[in-house]
């Protein structure tokens, strides 16, 4: 009698499959790096200054992209961006969208672009770190001296 793994013929005449190789890589959606060309559309805010309509989930992308891109992965959580930084954020963001000041939209935008912050740097830490890899190919705008101490820092006790 054949063993279970050899693909070979039973004595009742059924065979075993082998097994087979892993399934290839499951193809993944890459990562957001267009910003909109066309004009946006109108947002619009609730009593609560949340974002809401049509142009909301194009905001919302845009947010990502604009905190991927113009806050430096160096720092260790939002609340060490120094405050020039968010408000260049905040200023790129409001000219894109046409946004007015006023202080309760700002703070909704800025809360999630340090959501967006966050998600990029865990990101980071379980694509590239743990994998041994390198983001800067792929993130253009990631100087290979800020992964070195991105690196640097996530070893650290503070860290953990």
């Amino acid at each position: 009698m054949a063993s279970a793994s050899s693909g070979e013929e039973f004595e009742d005449g059924h065979k075993e499959p082998v097994a087979s190789s892993p399934p290839p890589h499951k193809k993944t959606r890459g990562i957001n790096t267009k910003l909109k060309e066309d004009a946006p559309g109108e947002i619009e805010f609730n009593e609560l200054s949340l974002p809401l309509g049509k142009s909301f989930p194009t905001l919302s992308t845009q947010v990502g992209i604009f905190t991927r891109n113009l806050i430096n992965i160096k720092y260790k959580d939002w609340r060490t961006v120094p405050q020039e930084d968010k408000d260049r954020l905040w200023h790129v963001i409001r000219q894109d969208y046409n946004l007015p000041d006023y202080p309760s939209r700002k703070k909704k935008i800025m809360q999630q672009c340090s959501m967006s912050f966050k998600r990029f740097k865990t990101r980071l830490r379980n694509e590239f770190m743990e994998r041994g890899k390198s983001p800067c190919s792929l993130y253009k705008f990631i100087e290979k001296s800020d992964w070195e101490a991105f690196l640097e820092f996530e070893a650290t006790v503070e860290r953990k």
